[in-house]
């Protein structure tokens, strides 16, 4: 009989950490994290002049509740759904841009600006190599945006030597916000290159995977595109002591958090993150 050995070879989804190992890889648990994003269109229909004295507005935001000028209101405590996760803001949840809202030209359309980026919805994974590199860094840079890809997923070989001068290499990808789902290829008899585009078409052409890639929310990048402040809001949000950076992303958080009404998944509103 020849003789045969197996041998896992752990893949990081960075090059340059590849692990040689006898054992198979635990799943680490990835973090709840999440991407949010935003943009303000000029046809929104706001008008370009701030409503109300600056100075007031300054001493006085914190108190601010409502104002006949702007829509975007904080909240009571009670008006918040109890089991909204960390991080959402929902359509009756505006408490955390209230206190921007003096300060801004105009209000911002979140819900409108999602719906019209629902164009860039979803991905067609057959556009990409099919390698980790292409296919499924792309998948879960949209599935789960925040998350590190090593948290996301592995590639493992088996080695199998026969009684012929080459070694085989079978693929297994392991996806842990799939709920640990392994997507194993064909034996490759060439090379480990060929093994792992079996195991990542294997992925690819999952029923799952591919009705989760059609409704992936729109990218992170293409999105950010439309989030802007001008110029004198910029000055009047510093001058009340606002990282502006941080209103941005707050603004991208609202836009992106319709997206999860409007249909779109990712792995924390699956419940996989």
């Amino acid at each position: 009989m020849p003789a045969k050995k197996r041998m896992k070879l752990e893949m990081s989804p960075e090059p340059s950490q590849t692990i040689y190992s006898s054992q198979a890889s635990t799943a680490p648990s990835s973090q709840s994290s999440q991407t949010f994003l935003t943009q303000d269109f000029d046809q929104v229909g706001f008008g370009d002049g701030l409503d109300g004295a600056f100075d007031e507005a300054v001493t006085g935001r914190d108190s601010l509740c409502k104002s006949e000028d702007y829509e975007l209101v904080k909240c009571d405590e009670d008006e918040v759904e109890d089991n909204v996760a960390e991080g959402d803001v929902t359509c009756g949840d505006p408490g955390q841009l209230a206190s921007y809202s003096p300060f801004l030209a105009r209000n911002r359309d979140f819900y409108g600006l999602a719906v019209s980026l629902m164009r860039l919805q979803g991905i067609d994974l057959r556009r990409f190599p099919p390698t980790t590199k292409g296919v499924v860094r792309e998948f879960f840079q949209r599935y789960h945006p925040f998350a590190k890809q090593d948290l996301l997923w592995s590639l493992s070989f088996e080695e199998e030597s026969g009684s012929g001068p080459r070694t085989k290499y079978r693929a297994t990808l392991t996806t842990y916000v799939l709920n640990d789902r392994k997507f194993q290829g064909k034996m490759s008899s060439t090379s480990m290159r060929l093994a792992e585009e079996s195991a990542v078409i294997a992925f690819r052409e999952d029923p799952e995977v591919r009705e989760i890639a059609k409704v992936l929310p729109p990218p992170r990048k293409k999105i950010k595109e439309w989030v802007h402040l001008n110029s004198q809001e910029r000055e009047r949000l510093v001058a009340a002591g606002f990282d502006t950076s941080i209103v941005l992303e707050e603004f991208v958080q609202s836009v992106y958090m319709h997206f999860r009404e409007l249909g779109c998944r990712t792995a924390l509103w699956d419940g996989n993150a």
